[in-house]
């Protein structure tokens, strides 16, 4: 995946694509709404952070070319899934088995704990960057708009499922609670 593929996001209503001017509208159309949820998910801080896909494709990369990581290199090669999150799950349920028969589980240990090294390093990005500092400012401008809100209608729930700390870091810096 180049960088002009990763920067190339779309956003879906049902099947259909959205226009950018389509997604503003309906942004503004939902902070008229009585309740309203918002869930941020993969993709989100976008431009800050990699995809799963691409950190998937540079953690394979860097497994498949580093001689230090042979030991577990043929593991990794046989686990037929292209998910970071289902290729964890998979080797802690062979962790527990291998140590249900009480055989060694270095190997798999040392790579769950590369992987996770390895995303985590992705995720942990430093937040004074431009790239990190233009998702921030996306972030704080939802927020003021949530701030901003009608305060007759009921209060916005927010959810995420990432791991970075975005949202954190706008709201503080608008001085919201959270």
């Amino acid at each position: 995946m180049t960088n002009n593929q990763e920067e190339n996001i779309s956003f879906y209503q049902g099947n259909e694509k959205l226009e950018t001017n389509k997604i503003e509208l309906k942004i503004s159309e939902l902070f008229s709404v009585k309740n309203v949820s918002f869930l941020f998910g993969a993709g989100t801080s976008a431009g800050a952070i990699p995809t799963m896909v691409k950190m998937q494709e540079e953690i394979t990369e860097q497994i498949n070319t580093n001689a230090e990581l042979s030991d577990i290199k043929v593991l990794y090669l046989k686990i037929k899934d292209n998910n970071l999150e289902k290729i964890l799950g998979i080797l802690y349920a062979k962790k527990y088995y291998l140590e249900g028969v009480s055989e060694s589980t270095d190997v798999v240990n040392k790579l769950i704990n590369y992987i996770e090294t390895q995303m985590f390093n992705k995720i942990n990005v430093d937040i004074e960057s431009d790239a990190s500092q233009k998702v921030l400012e996306l972030y704080k401008l939802f927020y003021q708009k949530v701030a901003l809100r009608n305060k007759d209608l009921s209060r916005v729930n927010i959810f995420t499922t990432n791991n970075d700390l975005f949202n954190e870091r706008a709201l503080d810096n608008l001085l919201l609670h959270q």
